[in-house]
């Protein structure tokens, strides 16, 4: 009771702000499109998870039910991944990387990611056979970058 009193509050809240209808966690499939509409694009995840693109917005679903949304940035946002998105899906919501490196069914895909005001560092994300397989900073995980 207290889950849907909450969640009732913050849509409500949400669309006193905007004055439309928008995307919530918590969300059934079926809210989804009565508020939104038919994505313009939509993939799924090797883990099942479905991202369903609205504008600069991605939303992400599991089991019928909203669980995640990611706006577009200027700069790279790591609370946007998750663990088997594919390639297309990340170059979908963060654009471009700077560059890629690649070995046969391996890629690292490197961006710029805002640390502080005015300072950035290199993200690697490590595509494995088409879909995200881990990510993070410089020395985060074994081998920044494929031998």
């Amino acid at each position: 009771m207290r889950f849907l009193l909450l969640r009732m509050i913050m849509i409500g809240y949400v669309l006193f702000l905007t004055g439309c209808a928008v995307a919530t966690v918590g969300m059934t499939q079926q809210e989804l499109l009565s508020a939104e509409g038919t994505p313009g694009n939509k993939w799924v995840g090797v883990d099942g998870v479905e991202c369903w693109r609205y504008g600069s917005r991605h939303v992400f679903l599991q089991n019928d039910r909203v669980v995640k949304i990611a706006f577009r940035e200027r700069y790279f946002n790591s609370a946007n991944l998750m663990i088997g998105l594919p390639e297309a899906a990340v170059i979908s919501l963060e654009g471009p990387p700077l560059s890629v490196s690649a070995k046969k069914d391996v890629k690292y895909l490197v961006y710029k990611n805002r640390t502080r005001k005015f300072r950035s560092k290199d993200f690697y994300i490590h595509i494995v056979n088409g879909v995200v397989e881990s990510y993070g900073g410089e020395g985060d995980f074994d081998s920044p970058k494929p031998d």
